[in-house]
């Protein structure tokens, strides 16, 4: 065995992958040489390799010939801006790539990628890290199982378990891609976003949900729920919306939002169905919603459906709702069990402190109303038609029915009422209702799994 010190080796050409030959050097304090099955062995101590832009260096390497190297303790690798660290790296002089393991780091000064092992190609300038990966900038932290990592592109690839957490929102998956620039990220498979604003907290379960925050948009598709609740408000206060896919987006201090496929919606007071909603909030609480083909809508005891609903409000409550075409609304007398019904070309709906106050149709307006007598029993009822038709409330009852211009009507007795006494167009389908609890389960579900996946702050 030989063993010499001051070792350089220095501009050496050797041939690489494609034929093209690359210039290195290698620098060591000491070697020795030994043959092992004929083939020669260098072990070196204070290692130093160069090659194009890449500095290599090492307490100890070992180099088995054919460019193929092991350094240890302390490895530290640089190529322009990017610095890997590890405590053992294979690597290979002429295809650039390398495998790492032990205490992985990668920096380029705005980014740190950490995990106990990892393979990395040098001029793919990619990095595949396994057993647990951490990559953590100056906005976010994100976590899984496996990842990649494009120092160039500042692109990251990630699966297992992902968590991605930031000063607006955390987000689990299944996978995620993430590019650092613009922050944008592509969520799949079980998706869980939480997102937070001033005053309002967002819950988003999704199969899939990509992210800009440059541009100021999102979208989640596949069985989406997003659960909306003002952070001053209790749970009962919570606003659901699920849909095929949701697409959302922020611009000059207005919130938009399109649910679009089998659309539901529901909070303590509120329900509705639809094929696709419109809604934008504004900050200054005002808010308004679009509900389209053929929607209906629950408040309390009453239906109401129609062409397209358009729904108005302020700091998360209900001021008016105005129907457009085919106007029908239907309300339940619970102590009757019969159905109140007006129907016109269109409805206005007026709220005071979220309850409902007016239902009003017009022109063509038709409706059956049920009277009871002093002891709530069915006393008779009133089909009419005029212009204009007017329920007024007090709490979730009838107190009023007033008819405008045109006026014409039949009166019948409690016992002349006809059986099939009800006006054309009639759907009553309160078993397709969305109801918040049922909402409220699945989104239990994933606040479980959420608080499960906590970051571990020694990871």
């Amino acid at each position: 065995m030989l063993l010499l010190s001051g070792f350089v080796l220095g501009a050496v050409l050797a041939p690489s992958a494609s034929g093209q030959e690359r210039r290195f050097s290698l620098e060591a304090g000491t070697f020795q040489m030994r043959m092992e099955n004929g083939v020669q062995i260098i072990e070196m101590t204070l290692v130093r390799l160069g090659q194009e832009t890449i500095t290599l260096s090492a307490a100890r390497g070992v180099d088995y010939g054919n460019g193929r190297y092991l350094f240890s303790r302390n490895v530290r690798i640089i190529d322009q801006g990017d610095t890997l660290t590890a405590d053992e790296v294979r690597y290979n002089r002429i295809t650039k790539v390398g495998r790492a393991v032990g205490h992985v780091r990668l920096g380029d000064g705005e980014v740190v990628v950490t995990a106990p092992e990892g393979d990395f190609d040098l001029d793919a300038h990619r990095a595949d890290f396994r057993a647990g990966v951490r990559m953590v900038d100056s906005v976010s932290v994100l976590m899984s199982e496996t990842g990649s990592y494009w120092t160039e592109e500042k692109r990251a690839e990630f699966a297992g378990s992902v968590r991605l957490d930031s000063d607006e929102s955390d987000v689990l998956a299944d996978s995620l891609d993430y590019w650092r620039d613009g922050r944008r990220s592509d969520a799949r498979g079980n998706v869980v976003i939480v997102r937070r604003d001033e005053d309002l907290e967002s819950l988003i379960l999704g199969d899939r949900a990509l992210n800009d925050d440059s541009l100021g948009t999102g979208l989640a598709t596949g069985n989406v729920l997003i659960a909306r609740m003002r952070t001053d408000s209790t749970a009962a206060d919570t606003l659901y919306i699920s849909a095929r896919e949701i697409h959302s987006s922020r611009k000059d201090s207005v919130d938009s939002t399109i649910a679009v496929g089998s659309v539901r919606v529901a909070d303590a007071d509120f329900s509705a169905l639809a094929d696709s909603v419109f809604q934008q909030s504004w900050d200054s609480g005002r808010s308004e919603s679009r509900l389209f083909r053929r929607p209906f809508i629950w408040v309390g005891e009453s239906q109401v459906s129609g062409d397209t609903i358009r729904i108005a409000g302020h700091d998360g409550g209900i001021d008016s709702l105005v129907v457009r075409g085919n106007a029908f609304v239907a309300k339940r007398d619970t102590l009757i069990d019969r159905l109140q019904q007006m129907k016109g070309r269109s409805v206005l709906g007026l709220f005071r402190a979220d309850s409902l106050r007016v239902l009003e149709v017009s022109p063509n307006a038709e409706a059956i109303y049920f009277n009871r007598d002093d002891a709530d029993s069915l006393a008779g009822a009133l089909q009419v038609t005029a212009d204009r038709i007017r329920f007024l409330f007090s709490g979730d009852e009838i107190s009023d029915l007033r008819v405008y211009q045109d006026v014409n009507g039949t009166y019948f007795p409690g016992t002349l009422i006809p059986a099939d006494l009800r006006l054309d167009g009639l759907t009553w389908k309160p078993g397709d209702r969305p109801e918040a609890a049922a909402f409220r389960q699945r989104l239990q579900q994933a606040l479980i799994r959420f608080r499960e996946e906590e970051p571990d702050t020694d990871r």
